[in-house]
This record gives structure tokens, C-alpha cells and sequence, in this order.
């Protein structure tokens, strides 16, 4: 894989996640990454973030990289209120861009980035980083192999310590001008995609949210979604004040012929699967090389298994790999904004207290 020139815009606990990723992969032989530029509006941060990783070139203002011609791929790791503009401007100078997630604070701004990046035909992928999880991808097959008959049934329940302070450094995340909502946009966002992923176009949603009394911020979502494919699927996110439980995810399918349950949590899992005869707990190692060289890694000791964190790994190397091997973006920003399009939709559901039909229109918007 040829030599590729990267650019970080956000020196937060996102920026931090994929440098730390990126720079183990060009370790282990597997990437040949250059850190060439890095960005953030805090200086005596961002100076000591190029410090630390020997980023060649530093940019108090990230617009100015956009004019960097050493710098090819641009990951945008701001609080969401910027994303739309640093991904515009990598977009119109030619870049190729990674976004985290969510694309924007707002769903018309996540589609405008979607047409965008389509008018530029450019390489753009979405943080949507469970699909590289690897025992999610596993379900995912089983679930679209039909080998335990139809889906009748998903329950997803997930839940993250408040993400202010402690470990991750986003005070951002209370003030909703800057993050565009709690724990539906900036954290169940993921299980809106997980839902999607596993059982395809979503019909009808009702939710409701309970908010923080100091803060204008959902910190409760339940909802009932039902899909096209006649399946029903239950989720219910929180945000609570646990400092010592980060981030959990129980996921059971309940299918006509047998059920899968996926215990995730931030430093390991638990999955079990049963159809004819007794409950067999998975085997995640090998589901683990299976998926590495599903996506043409080789099983490596070098890619350090540390929980959830491994999936940055993996979601960096697919991307930069689509880039230097012009394959096909995946997800990339129409993933992000059907993502989106379900948390917008939950939204609308909770404050006018109706069931919402999908696709949803354009005046429907919030």
C-alpha cells in the first residue's frame, strides 16, 4: 500500500483515537502513514498533540490545511457544530474525508454534506464504527443468511456515562448549540445504524425522551421501530452519572427458529447464540481473524484487541485502504444520514408525542 499523507482536525479524545490507531497500524507494517498536519483551535494543545505524534506541520486555523497540498486525507474529529464547515472545505479542495459521527447537528446539514461529497465524487466515510465490529458483522450474516429463519424481534438496550469530564474530556457534549442533542445524536445515533444495518428500511417509530433538568438534553430514549421486512425492534439509551461503566450494549435477535445475544462493553463481550439444541457461547477470536481477513488483514498480534477500541483499527485501515486502492467508501455518508434521518425522526416523535411514518418528508423536519 502505497505512502499516504494525513491531516487531523480536532486534537480531542477522537482525534487521539485515531492517531493512537493509525500510528500502531504503521507500526505493525500494515499502513505507511504520514502525519502531516494537525489542527485545533486550541493552540497550546494542538501543539502539544503534534508534539507528541511528530506531525510534521501544526494549523491554529484548520481551513488553512484545506490549502495544504501534502495532505490528501483530512479527519474531521471536531465537536459536531463543526463538521459540516471543515468537511465542506476538504471536500471543495480536493480531499479525501473521514467524519465522525454524527455528520451534522441537524439533518438537513448531514444531507448537504451527503450531496457534496457525491458532487465530488470524492472518498467520504462516516465514524459509524460498530460496523467494524466484528461479532455485529457476524450476526449480520446470520441474520441475512436466513439460518434462523425470520427476524421477529431486536432488543437494544444501550447506555454511556454522561461524556463530560473524567475519561472523555468533552465538557462540548453539555452545551446542545454545540452538540445538537444528548444521548440520541451523539451516543444511540449508533444504535439507529445498528438497527438499520440488521433489518433494512424502518417503516414507523415512536419514541420518547426524558431530558437532564439543568440541561436543555435528552438523557432517556425509548422507542418501538417497525420495519419493512416485518420485524419489531425495542431500544432504549441512557445517559446516567456512573463513572465507572462507560459504555455497555445488550443486543438479543429473536428469530423463528433460534435467538443471538451480544453483551458489549468497553473492555470485552459476550455472545451467544442458540437455534435446535442448547445455547452455545460463541467463539470471539475466531470470529475476530475471521473478520480481519474479510477486510484483507492478516491475523496479527500487532493489532491490539482492547475491547471496543479495536474497531478504530479497523475502521481506519478499510478507509485508507478504499483511498489508496480506489475501492468503494463503506459506510460512507448516506449511511450517516440514514442514521441521522432515525434520530430526527425520534425527535419529532417525542416532542409531538405521535407515531411517525417514514420516509420522512422534508417539511416534517424538527
Amino acid at each position: 500500500m502505497r505512502r499516504i499523507s494525513i491531516g487531523i482536525i480536532g486534537c480531542g479524545l477522537m482525534g487521539i483515537h485515531h492517531v493512537v490507531a493509525l500510528k500502531s497500524l504503521r507500526e505493525a507494517g500494515i499502513l505507511d502513514v504520514d502525519f502531516r498536519a494537525v489542527s485545533d483551535v486550541d493552540e497550546p494543545k494542538m501543539m502539544r498533540f503534534a508534539q507528541a505524534y511528530r506531525f510534521a506541520k501544526s494549523y491554529p486555523d484548520g481551513f488553512k490545511m484545506m490549502d495544504d497540498g501534502d495532505v490528501e486525507v483530512v479527519f474531521v474529529c471536531t465537536p459536531t457544530r463543526y463538521h459540516k464547515e471543515y468537511v465542506s472545505g476538504a471536500l471543495d479542495a480536493g480531499k479525501s474525508v473521514f467524519c465522525e459521527t454524527p455528520l451534522a447537528v441537524s439533518l438537513t446539514d448531514a444531507k448537504e454534506m451527503l450531496d457534496l461529497a457525491e458532487r465530488r465524487r470524492a472518498k467520504a466515510q462516516i465514524g459509524l464504527v460498530l460496523r467494524f465490529h466484528p461479532t455485529l458483522n457476524y450476526i449480520a450474516d446470520i441474520i441475512s443468511s436466513g439460518r434462523l429463519g425470520e427476524v421477529i424481534s431486536v432488543v437494544l438496550k444501550s447506555d454511556q456515562v454522561f461524556p463530560v469530564g473524567g475519561f472523555y474530556v468533552s465538557d462540548w457534549r453539555s452545551d446542545p448549540s454545540i452538540s445538537g442533542g444528548g444521548v440520541l445524536l451523539e451516543y444511540s445515533i449508533h444504535d439507529m445504524d445498528i438497527l438499520r444495518w440488521l433489518l433494512g428500511v424502518p417503516t414507523h417509530v415512536y419514541a420518547t425522551c426524558t431530558r437532564y433538568t439543568e440541561r436543555n438534553l435528552e438523557r432517556l430514549v425509548s422507542m418501538t421501530l417497525e420495519f419493512k421486512c416485518g420485524a419489531l425492534a425495542s431500544l432504549v439509551a441512557v445517559w446516567h452519572k456512573v463513572p465507572l461503566r462507560l459504555s455497555e450494549r445488550n443486543l438479543t435477535v429473536y428469530c423463528e427458529e433460534g435467538y443471538i445475544q451480544l453483551n458489549l462493553s468497553t473492555m470485552g463481550e459476550a455472545a451467544y447464540l442458540q437455534s435446535k439444541g442448547e445455547a452455545e457461547q460463541l467463539n470471539l477470536d475466531a470470529i475476530f481473524v475471521g473478520f480481519l481477513k474479510r477486510i484483507g488483514l492478516k491475523a496479527s498480534p500487532l493489532v491490539v484487541r482492547y475491547g471496543t477500541g479495536e474497531n478504530f483499527y479497523l475502521e481506519d485501515y478499510a478507509f485508507l485502504r478504499a483511498v489508496t486502492e480506489d475501492e468503494r467508501v463503506y459506510p460512507n455518508f448516506q449511511h450517516g444520514v440514514e442514521a441521522q434521518e432515525l434520530v430526527e425522526v425520534a425527535y419529532i416523535s417525542s416532542n409531538k408525542k405521535i407515531k411517525v411514518s417514514l420516509p420522512l418528508k422534508e417539511n416534517k423536519l424538527r
